[in-house]
């Protein structure tokens, strides 16, 4: 079985990979009819990172030191130990309590990677109908001047690269099982991120359970067979030293 560091190794990478993400006006320019949006994700988005990649499980509770609430996550170890990052929220405008409660478990996240690469995205501006001052509340208007309804569809469409959601691959067989303990969603990972799952594999059983997740595109790809065929030298290797 794999080790904590093992597992560490090859979790945190995915627990930081970007998913979808929405979007909404965090100010309007009083001096220009322009916008600031900022991207964001909700509790559910976090949670769904988790559930997919968190191969042993997951945990989160809550704990309130000193008025401040804090929210726990722990993600469940191959040894059965449990490790735990936390952080705390503040109050949001709509929903106080419960608005400090998700903020203070998508900061726990982002402590665990989850959402971390918002703050490497750039700052993206959006034109309203007119500039903000104390009689008006402008609106976000597209290219033809029109009113924009959905702020997070309309810039997403306009990013053909955007990522994709998390999801785990579908158990049907031992050596499937044993690909998913190794690593998840490996159709969407780069030849690098292949590189640190398929060296943390502890089998050849593991290896072919990881060749067979692969893609067809993957099956044919020089790069990752190179580095399947490399691990399995080694792996003789070390059964021939024991």
């Amino acid at each position: 079985m794999e080790t904590n560091e093992q597992y560490l190794k090859r979790l945190l990478p995915l627990l930081k990979k970007p998913i979808p993400h929405s979007w909404r006006v965090q100010s309007y320019s009083k001096n220009k009819p322009v916008a600031t949006v900022m991207a964001y994700i909700d509790q559910r988005d976090l949670m769904d990172v988790l559930d997919a990649y968190c191969d042993y499980g997951w945990q989160k509770k809550y704990e309130e030191v000193a008025g401040n609430l804090f929210c726990s996550i722990g993600i469940n170890m191959p040894d059965s130990t449990v490790q735990w990052r936390s952080d705390c929220g503040v109050e949001s405008n709509q929903d106080a309590e419960k608005g400090r409660a998700s903020d203070a478990a998508k900061r726990a996240g982002v402590n665990w990677g989850v959402g971390r690469f918002l703050y490497d995205m750039k700052i993206q501006y959006v034109t309203t109908n007119a500039k903000k001052d104390a009689g008006n509340y402008p609106h976000c208007i597209d290219e033809q001047g029109k009113q924009i309804w959905d702020l997070t569809e309309h810039i997403n469409n306009k990013n053909p690269d955007a990522p994709k959601a998390p999801t785990r691959i579908k158990e049907d067989t031992e050596a499937q099982r044993v690909a998913n303990m190794q690593g998840v969603k490996v159709s969407e990972i780069t030849l690098e991120e292949h590189k640190t799952v398929i060296n943390s594999i502890p089998s050849a059983v593991g290896l072919g359970g990881y060749f067979n997740s692969l893609t067809n595109v993957e099956k044919a790809n020089q790069d990752i067979i190179a580095l399947l065929s490399a691990r399995r030298e080694e792996l003789k290797v070390d059964t021939a030293k024991a």
